[in-house]
């Protein structure tokens, strides 16, 4: 949700988010609670799309397959984290668009054709954690916004072991691995 605020007004709009895992996921939940028109999610996991899906993304591109991401959407959400992802997110926004870096990119060097934010007068917005949107996000969620579906695993805390594996490992389909406490 704090992402989602970054961006501005995304009521009524088409948004792209790179990068389904679970934040990526939880933006493509938060847009369409504050009304986007419609959330497209690009990946290179089948299964993260599948959950992208779920959480309400209205298309879903398989990078992995050759899907690219759509050209000229005012608005980006780059959720991946993924340094290699910067320059196709960049040539993705629309001239004058805004992409939302979410994803926690590396401390290191990163190559992206950065003159795309000059020449095409992208603004691109940083987003980390959040303060005050925990009432808004508890709130959306007795109004009734689900967020079931990027909670893929759940294990009794005595298998705390094999749940870090198995969140650790994304071939295995994980999302949000739960473990119960009590």
């Amino acid at each position: 949700m704090h992402a989602v605020s970054r961006a501005g007004d995304v009521s009524a709009r088409e948004v792209v988010v790179n990068g389904a895992g679970p934040i990526g996921c939880l933006v493509v939940s938060a847009l369409k609670f504050a009304g986007a028109a419609r959330v497209i999610a690009a990946d290179v996991s089948p299964a993260s799309l599948k959950v992208a899906t779920a959480m309400g993304a209205d298309e879903v591109r398989d990078i992995s397959r050759g899907d690219e991401l759509p050209r000229d959407p005012e608005i980006v959400f780059e959720a991946s984290g993924a340094t290699a992802a910067l320059g196709g997110v960049l040539r993705a926004a629309a001239r004058g668009g805004t992409v939302v870096q979410v994803g926690n990119l590396p401390g290191g060097p990163a190559e992206a054709v950065l003159g795309d934010l000059v020449t095409r007068e992208i603004t691109w917005i940083g987003s980390y954690r959040f303060v005050d949107e925990i009432s808004t996000a508890v709130q959306a969620m007795a109004e009734g916004l689900d967020v079931a579906p990027v909670m893929t695993h759940s294990f009794p805390i005595d298998d705390a072991l094999v749940a870090m594996r198995m969140a650790a490992d994304r071939s295995t389909g994980s999302s949000k691995v739960m473990l119960h406490i009590a």
